[in-house]
């Protein structure tokens, strides 16, 4: 390859405003791409950021946006809502959410699959350990959403007197003569 010869002003004409590559300016001028990069930083031109050349390649047509699972940041079409629970890509699915994000709660569709048919409509699935992307298909039951809130009040109720049981176990224990300490009550 031959040397490159060009002025500041040129240089960023073609880079700049013509919005050109240092590929394609070094296609025009006979020279390597890292020749045009080299005169580039000895005239002190900065370089696009990657998000810059990332637009200009989109705009240009010379690539197409990567969408779905040909996305660069495709992670299998599973991710959390923040609340816990596992969502799972499904554009087809019924129950997937609207507009460009198609995705499905994970736990529904296992129950799905299970059970061979779709959940009934009125019913939620609940997680019968509370862990909420535990979603093995035995821990998962369909129950109708009046039945959930229900089931769910009794179940923290029981938790809070389980909490205060212990509490109260601890301060009696505490509150006995030393010798009393290792009978059970």
């Amino acid at each position: 390859m031959r040397q490159l010869f060009m002025c500041r002003r040129e240089l960023e004409k073609l880079y700049g405003e013509e919005k050109m590559s240092t590929y394609d300016i070094a296609k025009i001028k006979g020279v390597s791409p890292s020749g045009v990069s080299y005169a580039m930083k000895k005239l002190g031109i900065a370089s696009r950021t990657r998000s810059e050349f990332m637009n200009l390649c989109y705009s240009n047509g010379k690539i197409q946006q990567l969408k779905g699972s040909n996305s660069l940041s495709w992670k299998g079409g599973r991710t959390h809502d923040g609340k816990g629970y596992i969502l799972v890509y499904a554009p087809n699915h019924p129950r997937a959410s609207g507009g460009a994000n198609k995705y499905v709660f994970e736990h529904i569709l296992v129950w799905e699959k299970f059970h061979g048919k779709p959940l009934p409509k009125n019913f939620i699935v609940h997680h019968l350990n509370g862990v909420k992307d535990d979603n093995r298909p035995e821990n998962l039951v369909a129950i109708l959403q009046p039945q959930h809130d229900t089931h769910t009040k009794v179940k923290l109720l029981q938790k809070r007197i389980r909490q205060l049981e212990n509490r109260l176990h601890d301060l009696l224990k505490s509150e006995l003569p030393r010798s009393h300490n290792s009978k059970e009550f």
